[in-house]
């Protein structure tokens, strides 16, 4: 698990391209997935999100989540940076209810009564 940790958050900060960037976003949204879907058949998991839940919202998706660009998002077929952390918000609020809640508002707060919306 660290391994996996380590190297898709490092990815994600670093200043690598964008596809790669969002790769690595898109291994969160797959072990996200596939932990609902044991939820939903309630099968044991090894609640991998659950351990990284608040770094990957904050270091990963929130971070990501910003750079959508509604223009170049989709270009090739291929979805950018934003597209895929939001995918991954998606996943885990799925699994983390109401966890996340607040460290959504906590981000977005300050974003909507900003007056340097995009």
């Amino acid at each position: 698990m660290g391994d996996i940790h380590e190297l898709t958050f490092s990815i994600c900060k670093s200043d690598a391209d964008d596809s790669i960037i969002a790769q690595a976003i898109e291994v969160w949204t797959s072990i996200a997935e596939e932990e609902d879907y044991w939820v939903e058949r309630n099968l044991v998991t090894h609640d991998l999100i659950a351990k990284v839940f608040k770094d990957l919202l904050h270091e990963v998706v929130l971070n990501c989540f910003a750079r959508i660009e509604f223009n170049d998002d989709m270009n090739d077929g291929e979805w950018g940076v934003g597209t895929s952390a939001q995918c991954c918000l998606r996943a885990i609020a799925k699994l983390m209810w109401n966890d996340i809640l607040d460290p959504i508002i906590e981000y977005s707060g300050p974003l909507i009564v900003s007056h340097d919306l995009k």
